[in-house]
C-alpha cells in the first residue's frame, strides 16, 4: 500500500467509482458535483470522498512531510500540538494499510476529519486553510473531481466526463502496471504508457479550462510549493507495547530514541526467511557503529518454542545479536505495527517517522535489500550535517 506521493500526479491504484451527477438550474451551465458546497473558497473544505476511488487522499502525507510542516511555518508550541495529534491518529493510520481499500478510505477519511478538527484548536484558521490548499496541490488534476473544487471552479459536465474518463484511463493503467510488477515483468512499453497517460490527464485538464475557471482553481491552489519528493510521508513509528520484556537492557520509549536512526527488525528465531537476514544486521550494525544509528530486534513467536524467553536469549546468543531484542510475547508490538510476516524491517528517522519498510528475505532472489536499507540510514545521516 502506496501512502506517499508521486511526482506530477498522485498515482493509485485502486478500482474506480464513477462520481455521482448533480446538475445546476436549468438556466446555469451544467456541472458535476458530489456534495454541496456554497462558497468557492470555503471555510473548511469537505475531506475527500471516501467511496471515490480516482481521488487520493493526501492531508496525511501532506500534514506528516517536511516540506508541508515547514510551508505551515508552525511555532513550537503548535509542532508541538501537532505531534499530540499525531500521537493520537497515525497508529491507527498506518494499521489501516492491511485494509481492503474502501474500508481503508473510510479510516483515513475519519482520520482526516480528526486532523482538521483538532488542528483547528491548535493553529489560527489561515493556517488550516493553507493545509487544505497543500492537500489540494498535492492531489494534482485529479483534485478537479472533488466536489467543493467542481463547484468551485465551476466545472462543466462536459469537462467532468472528460476528466473522468482519462482519469479512468490512468487508473487502468496503473492497475495494469501493479499487476505486471507483481508478475516480476519489466514491461517498459507498459511503463511508458502509463507516463503518457498522467502527462496527458494533466495538461488535457488544465487545458480545457477556461481562463476564468483556471483563476479560480489557481485560487483554491494557493501558492505553489514542490510537494513531488517529498519522502516523509509515513507516520511516527508505533511505541514499544506497555509491558515490553527486553532480554537485557532495552530503551523504554521509542521516543527516547529521538536523534537517532532506528532500525526495527522484527523476526521469529526459527523462521529460516529471518535467520537469512541475521548476517545482514549484524553487518549493519558494524557498518554504521559509530554513527547515530540504533538496530532493536522484536522477537515475536510464530511457534511455541519462540514463546520461552531463555530459547529466544540463547538464539540471539548463537546468532551474536549485539543490538537490544524485545520478546513480543503477547504479540502486541506486532499488532501495533500491523505487521503480517515474519521477517519485516523498518526505518525510523530522528524524528520518529517510519521512512521506509522491507518484508521478506532481504536477499530474496537476488534482491538487495540490505543495500536499501543501508541507502535510507546514510540519506538520514546526510540531512543531519
Amino acid at each position: 500500500m502506496r501512502l506517499g506521493l508521486t511526482a506530477g500526479l498522485i498515482i493509485c491504484f485502486q478500482a474506480n467509482s464513477p462520481l455521482v451527477a448533480q446538475s445546476s438550474g436549468s438556466n446555469a451551465p451544467k456541472t458535476r458535483s458530489t456534495g454541496t458546497v456554497t462558497s468557492q473558497n470555503p471555510e473548511l473544505w469537505q475531506v475527500v470522498d471516501s467511496e471515490n476511488l480516482l481521488i487520493p487522499q493526501t492531508l496525511l502525507p501532506v500534514i506528516h512531510s517536511e516540506e508541508g510542516q515547514e510551508d505551515l511555518r508552525l511555532t513550537v508550541a503548535e509542532k508541538a500540538g501537532l505531534i499530540k495529534i499525531f500521537e493520537e491518529i497515525d497508529g491507527t493510520w498506518w494499521r489501516s494499510r492491511n485494509l481492503e481499500e474502501l474500508e481503508r478510505r473510510r479510516v483515513v477519511a475519519d482520520l482526516e476529519r480528526q486532523l482538521l478538527a483538532s488542528f483547528s484548536k491548535i493553529v489560527p484558521n489561515e493556517k488550516v486553510k493553507r493545509l487544505q490548499q497543500l492537500e489540494l496541490q498535492a492531489q494534482a488534476i485529479r483534485g478537479l473531481l472533488r466536489s467543493d473544487v467542481a463547484t468551485g471552479v465551476k466545472l462543466t459536465e462536459r469537462q467532468h466526463d472528460q476528466l473522468l474518463a482519462r482519469a479512468q484511463a490512468t487508473l487502468k493503467l496503473s492497475q495494469d502496471s501493479l499487476d505486471s510488477s507483481h508478475e516480476k515483468k519489466n514491461d517498459s512499453t507498459l511503463q511508458q504508457r502509463l507516463a503518457d497517460a498522467l502527462a496527458n490527464e494533466a495538461q488535457r485538464a488544465f487545458r480545457d479550462l477556461s481562463e476564468t475557471q483556471k483563476s479560480a482553481y489557481q485560487q483554491m491552489l494557493g501558492e505553489l510549493i514542490d510537494l513531488s519528493h517529498a519522502s516523509r510521508v509515513y507516520p511516527l513509528a508505533p511505541e514499544f507495547a506497555a509491558g515490553s520484556r527486553w532480554l537485557g537492557q532495552g530503551p523504554e520509549r521509542m521516543a527516547d530514541l529521538r536523534g537517532k536512526v532506528v532500525v526495527v527488525h522484527f523476526y521469529a528465531f526459527q523462521c529460516i526467511n529471518c535467520q537469512r537476514n541475521f548476517q545482514r544486521y549484524t553487518e549493519l550494525v558494524q557498518r554504521f557503529q559509530d554513527r547515530d544509528v540504533v538496530m532493536i530486534g522484536i522477537q515475536t513467536p510464530e511457534l511455541p518454542a519462540e514463546r520461552d524467553p531463555e530459547q529466544v536469549r540463547a538464539a540471539a546468543e548463537k546468532h551474536q545479536f549485539t543490538f537490544p531484542v524485545l520478546h513480543d510475547v503477547d504479540n502486541n508490538n506486532w499488532n501495533a505495527w500491523g505487521n503480517t510476516m515474519w521477517p519485516t524491517v523498518y526505518v525510523v528517522d530522528q524524528d520518529g517517522y517510519i521512512r521506509m519498510w522491507w518484508q521478506g528475505e532481504l536477499n530474496w532472489q537476488g534482491a538487495k535489500g540490505d543495500e536499501v536499507i543501508a541507502n535510507a540510514i546514510t540519506r538520514l545521516l546526510e540531512r543531519d550535517r
